[in-house]
């Protein structure tokens, strides 16, 4: 019997960050990722994750304002979401 894991996407602009979110995780969770807001709406449109990680400060729009736009559309609303400031991040991982 294989065991359907959730996924969670995370939307951060460093690589590394993303990389080492990917390590803490996989054996719990799926990953998808994406580097800024641009990128998550397209992976969103693939698969609807069951939690979206995001960085405050995105290079295309502030991750703040992008919960704000997850939480106007009815296919995304119902999505958990957390943003998480840069010192949290680097707390949780390293």
């Amino acid at each position: 019997m294989k065991i359907e894991h959730k996924t969670i996407l995370v939307v951060e602009d460093e690589k590394p960050i993303r990389d080492m979110i990917r390590f803490a995780i996989h054996r719990e969770f799926n990953m998808i990722d994406a580097k800024d807001v641009a990128e998550a709406k397209f992976r969103i449109k693939n698969a609807i994750p069951d939690l979206i990680l995001l960085d405050w400060m995105l290079p295309d729009k502030s991750g703040i304002s992008f919960i704000k736009d997850l939480k106007n559309e009815a296919v995304t609303r119902e999505i958990p979401n957390m943003a998480l400031p840069p010192k949290l991040v680097l707390q949780l991982c390293c």
